[in-house]
C-alpha cells in the first residue's frame, strides 16, 4: 500500500521519497528524518530538488537503491518547485548541513559542537550587520 500522505507541493521528488521511506517524518525544522537502517535525514532545498544527510555513512545512491530508487527516479529534469525557506538559521540545522554527529561521550565531538556554536554566531552576526537572513 502506498503512502498517500499529503506534502506541501514542493514537487514529485519529496512524493517519491516519502513513498519510498514511508516511515520519514517530518522534523520542526523541514527536513524528514528516516530513522530506521539506513538512518539519514532529507529536505527539499529552494529549487525542489533534495539535500540529504546520511548517518551510517551511505552515499545517496545506496540510499536510493534500498528501496528500488535510482537518481534519475527523483530528478527534477531541469524543472524547478518552490521550495521551502528559512529566515533563520540554528546551530542544529548547521551541524546537520555540515553533517556533524553529536555525541554526549566524545571530547572530539563536544569541541566540534563548540566549533559548530561559533561558526554559527559568527554567521548570526555577519546576517545582523548586512541586514540580510543567514
Amino acid at each position: 500500500m502506498l503512502n498517500t500522505r499529503e506534502t506541501n507541493s514542493y514537487g514529485p521528488a519529496l512524493q517519491k521519497m516519502l513513498v519510498a521511506f514511508p516511515d520519514a517524518r517530518e522534523k520542526y525544522n523541514g527536513w524528514y528524518e528516516h530513522a530506521d537502517n539506513p538512518r539519514f535525514d532529507f529536505r527539499v532545498k529552494e529549487n525542489g530538488e533534495l539535500a540529504f544527510t546520511s548517518w551510517t555513512g551511505r552515499t545517496e545512491d545506496e540510499i536510493l537503491a534500498m528501496r528500488g530508487l535510482k537518481r534519475a527516479d527523483i530528478s527534477l529534469n531541469g524543472h524547478t518547485y518552490p521550495g521551502p525557506t528559512k529566515d533563520s538559521l540554528d546551530l542544529l540545522d548547521l551541524a546537520i548541513a555540515k553533517n556533524v554527529s553529536y555525541s554526549h561521550h566524545s571530547q572530539a565531538a563536544g569541541a566540534r559542537w563548540e566549533s559548530m556554536r561559533r561558526l554559527a554566531e559568527s554567521l548570526i552576526k555577519a546576517s545582523e550587520v548586512s541586514g540580510k537572513p543567514s
